[in-house]
């Protein structure tokens, strides 16, 4: 401030001295101001130099004190820098200790991920077995705990592998133990109702309720038991029954976790069945009923000729005995549709040959009624021959379309093999179904034609007898 005002006194004498060089004489007038001025101008001077010398002790103890915060500065700096070295050696340890602590992680890294691997997989399976699981319903928190941790990001915590190994030994406990309890269900109908619950294990489960007794599962998303549909055996509703009541300590037990009951929930028809194995069904169907048309053509044919014969052979049998010839002639002709009473009057018309010639009419005459009695018996042998070989080439066929499924889409998807394999499977049992009836009828009635084969010889051979013993009785007299 002093230096300032110094020199703008200074510029004032400066210019007062040019005016008074150009214009001296209105100049000379105002001497005594100018000096006035001068005069104020010196006490400026001294108060400019006075305060100069103020400002420079103020500069001067500013400077001190600068000088000063500047040594406090470099002081301060100087144990900054020392302790950046000393950081600077800290971070150079945690670095090597980082790299190691790397190494180490890295190391561990492979067994982490396979520790995370096992225990992520393992609730993801366990949290399938718990949807489909009979003991859900009575756990429902350990149901939550481990869908969290199976449907998670996270990596598992030693909480959350703790939870999962106490909720398998849960479920180890639990499938171990029969439980039986009153509770709500979904029965046949669809509806809620609430009745008697035996569940045995995680195998099964079985109710009782006002209209039904059945077996259940258990239904994730509305979180109930619910009961399968379609109608199970009658003794093993009984068998279910008597359990429930504690009447009997057994019962059928289901280790395909409802797979055996899904079956019988699926009503299959006949037709269905049929369809699906495959074209070769029908020439099967069709061998069985023409099998069947010709059993009962021969039972019916077969059946009349025996009861006939039955009823007249005792009449034959007394007539020949007797030698009465004539009589039992006309007996044969009443009796004409008889087999035996033709084979009879074959041998009747032959009475005064010789045995040869009698004994060879009455064996021609069996000859002409063979093929009639064994009519369509050839025929039911080859039926029940083919019905087993369709079966077996509706057998090869369905393995061939198997195998055909399998080269084109692989073993992915088993139920893209079911048709072949329901085709050889169903010919297979269809044709077995058909050829070991007609082999039974078969041979039912080759007995029965045989029978009245031997009856036919049994009488042709006890005429023969009779006839020789009356051609000697007559050559005795």
């Amino acid at each position: 401030m002093g230096v300032l005002r110094s020199i703008q006194i200074s510029i004032l004498m400066l210019l007062g001295v040019v005016v008074l060089l150009f214009f001296p004489k209105p100049l000379l007038a105002v001497e005594n101001q100018w000096k006035k001025v001068e005069k104020h101008a010196n006490q400026e001077v001294v108060q400019a130099q006075r305060d100069a010398v103020e400002t420079d002790a103020i500069i001067k103890k500013e400077k001190e004190e600068l000088l000063r915060e500047l040594a406090e500065l470099k002081n301060r700096v100087g144990k900054k820098e020392s302790g950046l070295e000393e950081l600077k050696k800290r971070f150079e340890e945690l670095r090597e200790k980082e790299e190691e602590m790397k190494k180490e992680l890295d190391a561990w890294e492979e067994e982490i991920h396979t520790l995370e691997g096992a225990v992520k997989g393992a609730s993801k399976d366990f949290d399938k077995i718990l949807r489909n699981g009979l003991i859900s319903p009575d756990y429902p928190e350990l149901m939550t705990e481990v869908e969290d941790l199976a449907t998670s990001d996270r990596f598992p915590s030693y909480k959350d592998i703790e939870s999962l190994v106490n909720a398998l030994f849960a479920y180890m406990k639990s499938s171990g133990e029969i439980v039986k309890s009153r509770g709500k269900l979904i029965d046949k109908d669809g509806k809620e109702a609430v009745g008697e619950i035996v569940r045995i294990g995680d195998f099964m489960s079985i109710y009782r309720s006002p209209i039904a007794t059945g077996a259940l599962r258990y239904d994730a998303k509305s979180k109930l038991l619910i009961a399968y549909p379609g109608k199970l055996p009658w003794r093993t509703r009984r068998a279910f029954g008597k359990y429930i009541e504690g009447s009997v300590n057994h019962l059928p037990l289901d280790l395909s976790h409802g797979a055996i009951f899904k079956e019988y929930s699926v009503e299959r028809g006949i037709m269905e069945w049929l369809k699906s194995g495959g074209f070769l069904v029908w020439p099967i169907l069709l061998i069985g009923a023409v099998a069947m048309a010709l059993i009962c053509e021969r039972i019916v044919f077969l059946s009349r000729i025996k009861k006939t014969s039955t009823e007249v052979t005792a009449e034959l049998d007394s007539l020949i005995q007797e030698g009465n010839f004539e009589s039992c002639k006309e007996f044969c002709k009443k009796y004409i549709k008889i087999p035996t009473c033709r084979i009879i009057e074959s041998g009747l018309e032959n009475l005064s040959a010789s045995k040869d010639v009698l004994e060879n009419a009455l064996q021609e005459a069996i000859l002409q009624e063979l093929p009639k009695i064994e009519r369509f018996l050839p025929t039911l042998s080859v039926l029940a021959a083919i019905a087993p070989l369709l079966g077996l080439l509706g057998t090869v066929t369905g393995m061939i379309n198997t195998f055909q499924v399998i080269t084109q889409f692989g073993t992915s998807d088993p139920r893209m093999m079911s048709g072949g394999i329901s085709e050889a499977l169903v010919t297979t049992q269809l044709g077995l179904g058909v050829a070991i009836p007609i082999l039974v009828m078969h041979h039912f009635l080759e007995r029965q034609a045989d029978k009245i084969i031997d009856e036919m010889e049994e009488k042709g051979t006890a005429l023969t007898v009779s006839v020789l013993r009356a051609q000697d009785r007559s050559e005795d007299k």
